[in-house]
């Protein structure tokens, strides 16, 4: 395995392939938009979306991994090719039988109720967001993946090269070392929620992995919520701090309960919920920030980027 630690290619390039990868999301999402226009005439459409989103340096690790030093150009097919990978968009019809009441003029000349039946026809469009990662992690052999980690834990060495990089302190930019917490014992009597902590307590004090999702390649902060919550019978897949938001059943701090989870915006450059915990009641959550640690959400940093609470569902 290679010992580098640099991205190889040229920053053009490498901000190139990733505009690219972003121009195949913005046609999805115009696709996905245009349903009603190109399939008209149906009386509702439902859709069930994952949101459309990757990690640009696990993009970029990934080309480097495969081909080193790369131009935007080489790319393009390789590019094309994870993208179809990583979302699945499909469609299908639902026919109901309902029912509509018309007059109907009775032998006697009489308007009378009568319910009539006919197709009420739904057009469902369904998008999964695989999860980069995992296309990433099915393709890569181990001495491959190895070297990925690399270049993910390090950011190819250009920190600068999308979003000003992560800041000190992982995804939560604190800086923060935690404190010592300890869960009390009433919150344990829930059964649910002493499963999700018993798994979650496992891995405090682990450092920090910017795209980690498993104990073999250490956590970042929704990589974290979304394994403990896997292994618990919850199906949320792997996705960011945003997607945990768009899965969850949003509630006030006043309805969260230990075991729901707590959401954060701007602490750092990233569009929509930038990062979240599982909250443990009383104002306090543990969630991987570097490292793994418990946290006061009304402590000055985290109280100024406070976005909100949510509820998974099974």
């Amino acid at each position: 395995m290679s010992g580098q630690t640099m991205y190889s290619a040229e920053d053009r390039d490498i901000r190139g392939a990733e505009q690219d990868y972003k121009k195949l999301e913005k046609e999805l999402d115009k696709k996905i938009k245009r349903t009603p226009t190109d399939h008209p005439g149906y009386n509702e459409y439902q859709y069930h979306l994952d949101p459309i989103e990757h990690d640009p340096w696990q993009l970029t690790s990934f080309l480097t991994t495969l081909y080193d030093d790369y131009t935007r150009s080489e790319i393009q097919g390789k590019l094309k090719e994870t993208f179809k990978k990583q979302y699945k968009l499909t469609t299908w019809v639902e026919v109901q039988i309902r029912y509509k009441t018309v007059w109907v003029i009775s032998p006697a000349g009489i308007p009378v109720p009568t319910q009539v039946p006919y197709e009420y026809r739904i057009f469902h469009t369904k998008l999964v967001n695989k999860g980069l990662e995992v296309v990433i992690r099915e393709e890569l052999d181990n001495d491959q993946w190895k070297r990925y980690e690399i270049f993910q834990d390090t950011l190819g060495g250009r920190p600068y090269l999308f979003n000003g990089g992560l800041p000190p302190g992982g995804s939560d930019g604190s800086g923060s070392p935690g404190i010592d917490y300890q869960i009390p014992a009433e919150a344990l009597t829930d059964e649910e929620f002493a499963a999700i902590y018993k798994e979650a307590q496992k891995y405090v004090g682990t450092p920090y992995v910017w795209g980690g999702s498993t104990p073999e390649t250490g956590f970042d902060c929704s990589g974290y919520v979304c394994w403990v919550y896997n292994q618990n019978g919850y199906d949320v897949g792997r996705t960011t701090a945003n997607g945990l938001w768009n899965k969850s059943q949003h509630i006030s701090e006043a309805e969260a309960k230990p075991g729901d989870l707590v959401f954060f915006k701007g602490t750092y450059d990233t569009p929509g919920m930038s990062h979240t915990g599982i909250y443990l009641g009383n104002g306090m959550m543990v969630s991987a920030g570097d490292p793994i640690k418990y946290a006061n959400i009304h402590s000055s940093y985290w109280e100024k980027h406070l976005a909100g609470f949510g509820r998974l569902s099974k």
